[in-house]
């Protein structure tokens, strides 16, 4: 195992600032778009300036320390995006991510803590590159290996039989699509939220609201199943992702948390077309989609299935450090109550331990009274089960290195 790796957002810059510069695309030979154009240029300007209005600090001479790290990352991520996967038009679905992230939170008095999904792709993004190339490359040959033989064994689409696969650039271009646009179907998910949080709190809608009939309701389910049909891929047991009942547990008003899952695919399945030029890509983004689907399912069967989609559990789970959610302060006399950033995890730090790794969190100190008092109640059981769970797939997938997540030693300092 290698030596000692430091997650935070130099990990970050280090890692993806090769990917975002080099030249050519990452599965085209001759890709035009290397060199981001006017459109791209326009699209990451208008992602700033939204970020910027909702940081408060819009129209400033300077941009504020904290945030100078947040936007260079939100452009690596961007120009990734537009500039090496040749999906320029996706870039702008970052917009309304960026307009409803945390105005969301706050007013649909969300249960759990708010958590930053602006930033946090590029970050996610970053640790799977990594792991996928440690070392001597070990993730990724048994990645390549396992989507080859899928393809072999299975119902192979007539249109990629007679393509020359380069199986590490597919892997590569699905797993840079995965990271990136895992969270991006947030908005839609606030959107159907938001009308059961109206229902619940003044009931009977359909007296003010035009009822959805049963025909417009039937027609929205063939439009959606219309843009599930390219992410099928029978060839690689996308019937373990099973479209076709999380669509109806959609439609039946069920599933409505974590919904973005489902519905984050479906915003880059137009992009998923029979272009002759794009059938690889085709089948990459298949990948991501399919990965993206299962990412966050509550029982471990789905994520297993797919070794993308492990590690998208993976990288998302251990992403957690600088990853602001919204702190509510008590009103003081004469003044309104406030809401601020905060964040719990400054760093990751993986030191070799026992064939893999042990992640030692190095917490904020400088918020340990407000993350120990209500609302957060910050506990150290609460924060190691989705570790646990980490581990446990981490194990049981077996080809990615070992990572201890849940001792209590892997807090710092220990008496946090």
């Amino acid at each position: 195992m290698s030596g000692e790796v430091v997650l935070d957002d130099t990990f970050v810059n280090t890692t993806l600032m090769p990917v975002s510069t080099g030249l050519g695309g990452v599965l085209f030979r001759q890709a035009p778009n290397w060199k981001l154009r006017k459109g791209l240029k326009d699209s990451i300007g208008q992602c700033l300036r939204l970020f910027d209005e909702h940081h408060g600090i819009s129209g400033s001479r300077a941009i504020p320390p904290e945030y100078v790290t947040e936007r260079k990352l939100f452009i690596t991520g961007l120009t990734i995006l537009g500039g090496k996967l040749n999906l320029e038009d996706l870039t702008k679905i970052m917009e309304p991510v960026i307009e409803t992230d945390w105005k969301a939170h706050v007013e649909l008095n969300k249960e759990k803590r708010y958590r930053d999904h602006i930033t946090h792709p590029v970050r996610v993004t970053a640790i799977g590159w990594w792991l996928i190339h440690a070392g001597s490359g070990r993730v990724m040959k048994k990645l390549e290996r396992h989507y080859q033989d899928k393809m072999a064994h299975g119902a192979v689409p007539k249109e990629f039989r007679r393509q020359k696969l380069c199986w590490q650039a597919i892997v590569e271009y699905a797993w840079l699509a995965c990271g990136l646009l895992h969270d991006v179907g947030f908005p839609l998910e606030y959107h159907l939220r938001s009308g059961r949080r109206l229902d619940e709190r003044y009931g009977k809608l359909h007296s003010v609201l035009p009822p959805a009939t049963g025909t417009r309701t039937l027609k929205a389910r063939k439009e959606i199943e219309r843009l599930l049909e390219p992410l099928e891929i029978p060839w690689s047991e996308c019937g373990e992702s099973g479209l076709g009942e999380r669509l109806k547990d959609l439609f039946a008003g069920r599933g409505f948390k974590h919904s973005h899952a489902l519905l984050s695919p479906l915003l880059f399945a137009g992009a998923i077309n029979d272009d002759p030029t794009r059938i690889i890509q085709k089948l990459a983004l298949q990948l991501a989609a399919r990965a993206i689907v299962t990412h966050h399912d509550s029982k471990d069967n789905g994520i297993l299935s797919d070794p993308l989609a492990t590690l998208l559990f993976v990288a998302d789970n251990i992403q957690g450090w600088q990853r602001s959610f919204l702190h509510k302060e008590g009103a003081r006399i004469g003044l309104r109550r406030t809401i601020r950033p905060i964040v719990e995890c400054l760093s990751i730090r993986l030191e070799p331990a026992r064939g893999g790794y042990q992640a030692i969190f190095e917490m904020n100190m400088e918020e340990r009274r407000t993350l120990k008092k209500e609302p957060y109640g910050w506990d150290f059981d609460k924060f190691c089960e989705p570790n646990r769970r980490v581990e446990r797939l981490i194990q049981v997938q077996g080809f990615l290195p070992r990572i201890i997540l849940s001792e209590k030693n892997c807090l710092e300092p220990p008496d946090f």
